[in-house]
């Protein structure tokens, strides 16, 4: 190691914890992530200089306090304790400013607080901040990061400052173990018994449990926020008793409660999520009064039972957490080493945190009371953080990641836990019907040849849309067996995928086999009483053969009600996919096709059931120059190009007239113009069958904003499709709530899922609620 720092009097590694924040803080830079700022109200006649003098005590006796972290030229991060470490303060007074002008300036105060962040270089890692707002009445905040102080911890100095101050001259003070007696019990555990533990627990984990509605994001700065929930006291008070009767901590109970919310959303019965472990280290003498950071993050695999809550279930449960605190200090990279996850694949994207400590400081001493009234939320590293506080009201704070998850998403969750803690109490009689469940869509997907080729690519979507929607995948050679099944994923589905090779039905030279398989098929399909189905005919390798076995399919099929019958070709259209079929495929487990073909078909399928899930904008409305055809202004109108957007524009438009869609026309000039345009170049468009006609020399978002009021929708229901930038951003400008997009080319339509259309086979308002 270099020559310690001036003033250092002890270095020693980091705990597993602290590792992992200082990786996510590096990898960060300017986040201000694990950076944790704490209001409190002071209201008494507070001497300030000794409430200073109480905080500097507290720093002086705590050697995590003083210490500084060390990374650059050195084998391995290092923690430095300095021998004397003054924090930063900051004394304002706002007597002097109204009510509202105090609010804006302590807002702002805060904010740029918390945008300096803290130099984990340099010590201590926290400041201070006094201001007074009235003449007994101070806001205190305590800036500090996370990677020398837990909950606990945060609870016990801010105890120690009162007791400081309440009693300077009487003060005992007693020795505190240092923090680098619990580095050093942590560094002692057995490593390769650790990892035999995760590998014996994970190593069948290939991918992290998906949550839906939560949408891959890379943004950063996005802040977080948080919902709340309590319990119902008589509730609360039933799942008190009942863990008492059971023998179940609170953990047991959150972990349980939280394993079946995810699980019932999600729609698996395997769920892996991170749990907080960890409290004030075992044979360490008078270890309750040390401070530092005595947590760590480790994931926990929870199987679900079909039926209801078992108290041998919840014994499972309280058992795998038992077994985890013999190992809850392994270093989260080496757990997530044992798993089959890929290589920069999270293993899991949710956390539970289960407070088992007092949080609230004592709030009286010394004539002033203090009180907590207000904590940024945590930034934890991770798109949700489910943080639950045992006890009366059995308090819930859900903190989500905005760019990754929704307000009605993370509503949706709470919503699901609050219900799975409510219920755990029923015992086997629990209800296995979530209502927050309902509002994700559950899509199942079969086929007669390997169909699982195509989930990586349908998460990649779920996850860049953020969609509330489940889509399983049934195992090859199971098709007939999966739709015979009463209770099995295709029955629950609301929308079922089936993909269909004439060639796995029946063999090629014997054309009548081929048509009692397909007549057995649709009857299969027939019997599903609920939920829609799409069948997604597939090439066969060599089409000779079936040539008229495919329309008999396309036929047979989509006679059967609340099916759409699609061609795998035209779903792939957008795409331009050049080779179709794998020539390794009978090496390849059942997958007769490249994986280009697939991803495409994977895409094209999985944008029929969305058109029907969500199905967007109701209405769409047009503009003319540069779109319909080619030209500035419509008297100057030529016919569009082949790489003009008018062609497949019209296309698009045509097919939502005749989907009873309403499609209107605003646009820019003289009406007799336009009108000629259109009967020119885009005949299937006659003015008098469409719903609003909006033509004039106002700027285009008045007439935008006529067509609604016209057709008596929200802006938000409208979709506006122009060529013309300045068009589009007036309107985007001046008609925020409609979906204004520029268009460039006849491709970019063809890629735009908002005009998708529901399946002509399927009823409107889609399968929403089925399953």
């Amino acid at each position: 190691m270099p020559a310690m720092p001036e003033g250092a009097v002890d270095a020693y590694p980091l705990t597993p914890m602290q590792q992992g924040i200082l990786y996510h803080v590096l990898a960060e830079p300017g986040g201000g992530r694990y950076v944790q700022q704490v209001a409190c109200e002071l209201t008494g006649d507070l001497d300030a200089e000794a409430f200073r003098r109480a905080w500097q005590a507290t720093v002086d006796r705590h050697e995590v306090l003083r210490s500084a972290f060390y990374w650059e030229g050195l084998s391995e991060p290092l923690q430095v304790v300095h021998a004397a470490a003054e924090p930063e303060w900051t004394v304002l007074d706002h007597r002097d400013l109204d009510d509202a002008e105090r609010a804006r300036a302590l807002a702002r105060f805060r904010e740029a607080d918390l945008a300096r962040g803290i130099d984990l270089g340099r010590a201590p890692l926290m400041r201070c901040a006094l201001l007074r707002t009235d003449a007994d009445r101070h806001l205190f905040l305590w800036t500090h990061h996370h990677i020398v102080l837990d909950g606990p911890s945060f609870t016990l100095v801010l105890t120690e400052v009162l007791d400081r101050y309440s009693s300077a001259d009487r003060y005992r003070e007693r020795p505190v173990p240092p923090f680098r007696d619990h580095v050093a019990q942590v560094r002692a555990t057995d490593r390769d018994a650790a990892l035999a533990f995760w590998r014996s627990r994970l190593a069948e984990v290939d991918a992290p449990t998906a949550i839906p509605g939560l949408r891959r994001s890379t943004d950063r700065s996005a802040p977080a926020a948080e919902t709340h929930h309590a319990l119902e006291p008589g509730l609360a008070a039933r799942l008190d008793a009942f863990g008492r009767r059971q023998r179940l901590g609170a953990a047991t109970l959150a972990a349980a409660a939280w394993a079946r919310a995810v699980g019932l959303l999600a729609g698996t019965t395997d769920v892996v999520f991170g749990m907080t472990m960890g409290g004030r280290p075992v044979g360490i003498p008078d270890a309750e009064s040390m401070v530092g950071l005595f947590i760590n993050t480790v994931p926990v695999r929870v199987r679900l039972r079909s039926a209801g809550v078992s108290p041998e279930w919840l014994a499972e449960v309280q058992d795998e957490l038992l077994a985890v605190r013999d190992v809850e200090q392994t270093p989260l990279v080496d757990a997530q080493g044992c798993a089959g996850v890929p290589r920069g694949v999270p293993l899991f994207e949710s956390l539970l945190l289960v407070q088992s400590y007092a949080d609230d400081p004592p709030r009286g001493r010394a004539g002033i009371t203090l009180e907590v009234v207000g904590s940024e939320p945590p930034r934890t590293g991770y798109p949700v953080t489910m943080m639950v506080v045992p006890g009366e009201g059995w308090r819930i704070r859900l903190v989500h990641d905005t760019a990754s998850l929704d307000q009605d998403g993370a509503r949706r969750l709470l919503d699901a836990f609050a219900w799975a803690l409510g219920t755990l109490p029923d015992g086997p009689d629990a209800p296995t019907s979530c209502p927050a469940v309902r509002d994700v869509v559950r899509v199942q997907a079969a086929g007669t040849f390997t169909v699982t080729a195509m989930a990586d690519t349908v998460e990649f979507w779920l996850r860049t849309l953020g969609t509330a929607m489940t889509v399983g995948f049934g195992r090859y050679g199971h098709l007939h067996q999966e739709l015979l099944e009463p209770g099995g994923p295709l029955a629950r589905a609301a929308y079922r995928l089936l993909f269909v090779r004439p060639e796995d039905l029946a063999p090629p030279d014997e054309p009548d086999a081929l048509t009692s398989a397909v007549d057995d098929l649709a009857t299969m399909i027939g019997g599903l009483d609920t939920g829609l189905s799409l069948v997604v005919l597939c090439p066969p390798a060599d089409d000779a053969p079936y040539r008229d076995g495919v329309p008999r399919l396309r036929e047979r099929l989509g006679a059967v009600p609340r099916v759409d019958v699609a061609d795998a070709m035209d779903l792939c259209r957008p795409y331009g996919v050049d080779r179709v079929h794998d020539p390794a495929a009978a090496r390849a487990g059942h997958v007769p096709y490249t994986p280009e073909f697939l991803a495409a078909l994977a895409t094209g399928a999985l944008r029929r059931v969305l058109a029907a899930a969500d199905p967007g904008p109701a209405a769409l409305v047009l503009d003319g120059d540069g779109l319909l055809w080619d030209g500035a202004a419509a008297e100057d109108a030529t016919a569009a190009d082949a790489g003009s957007p008018g062609r497949a524009v019209v296309r698009a438009a045509t097919a939502w007239r005749a989907a009873g869609r309403p499609v209107a026309l605003a646009a820019r000039g003289a009406r007799a113009d336009v009108e000629r345009a259109l009967a020119r170049f885009c005949p299937a468009l006659d003015p008098g069958e469409l719903a609003v006609v909006r033509v004039g020399w106002d700027p285009v978002s008045t007439a935008v904003g006529a067509v609604a009021a016209e057709l008596g929708l929200p802006e938000e229901e409208l979709i506006y499709l122009t060529a013309d930038p300045v068009n589009w951003a007036d309107v985007r400008s001046n008609r925020t709530r409609v979906w204004s997009t520029l268009v460039r080319s006849s491709a970019f339509v063809d890629h735009l899922w908002t005009l998708d259309l529901a399946p002509a086979g399927w009823p409107a308002g889609g399968a929403r609620g089925a399953g």
